[in-house]
């Protein structure tokens, strides 16, 4: 749906250390994207939902975010 290499500045909500290491109930609930003319905006919805289904890329933001 979106290029997640593009995806930055996210807000990491529900970081539960008693949940680690998986850190399962983590979510993005803010990011933004560069888009491909330069400009930034921020995304959508439907795409964050998208993007919190990217479990991988979610925990990665967890470890930007503790460390």
């Amino acid at each position: 749906m979106i290029d997640i290499t593009k995806v930055h500045d996210c807000k990491v909500n529900k970081i539960d250390f008693g949940d680690a290491p998986d850190f399962s109930d983590a979510y993005i609930s803010e990011a933004w994207i560069t888009m491909e003319t330069g400009g930034v905006r921020e995304l959508t919805e439907d795409e964050l939902a998208w993007l919190n289904e990217e479990r991988e890329f979610v925990y990665d933001e967890v470890m930007k975010v503790i460390y």
